[in-house]
């Protein structure tokens, strides 16, 4: 399997409740869970599997203020950060990677971390919403195109052993999420 598409995100955020209290919070940390379910690594085999730190994520969302321009783009930035950090990215050996030659396996994997480049780029094409034009048709927002394209971007950095006997070595791939 793999991350939804991004005509899923905007369907989906089509669909939200439209709600003028602080569960928009927890819609928006849901809709970005079902969004991220299946993201996985691109070139592993077994596919890792993906879990959202969904609470930094809405813990980040609670410190947009309403009455502060711009509070809102800001506190989206903050939580993509703290939720990608606390997310998990699991995979489990043997994987393959590569042309999965024994050098390309993992035997071992000690961390499966993001790429802190392409989280700054999140955040970067984040903070792009606040020279978006503001429309009152959700179909036509760039909230969720720009929502894909920073989980899109995400890249990491899986860090273990290979699988050459008898003598094992370091191994390091860097992937993008598919």
């Amino acid at each position: 399997m793999a991350m939804k598409e991004e005509s899923d995100w905007i369907d989906a955020y089509v669909a939200l409740p439209q709600v003028s209290d602080d569960s928009w919070m927890d819609e928006l940390s849901d809709y970005i869970e079902e969004m991220t379910a299946d993201m996985t690594l691109d070139g592993f085999t077994p596919a890792p599997v993906f879990t959202f730190g969904k609470a930094a994520f809405k813990g980040g969302l609670a410190a947009a203020d309403p009455a502060v321009s711009g509070s809102g783009i800001t506190a989206l930035s903050a939580a993509f950060s703290a939720g990608v950090a606390a997310s998990v990215m699991l995979a489990t050996p043997p994987v393959k990677t590569g042309a999965g030659t024994l050098a390309e396996t993992f035997s071992a994997v000690a961390s499966t971390l993001p790429d802190p480049t392409s989280v700054t780029a999140g955040v970067t094409t984040l903070n792009g919403l606040a020279s978006a034009p503001q429309t009152g048709d959700s179909s036509k927002s760039q909230f969720p195109k720009k929502l894909y394209a920073a989980f899109a971007g995400l890249m990491y950095i899986c860090i273990g052993t290979n699988s050459v006997a008898p003598t094992t070595s370091p191994l390091t791939v860097n992937a993008g999420v598919i």
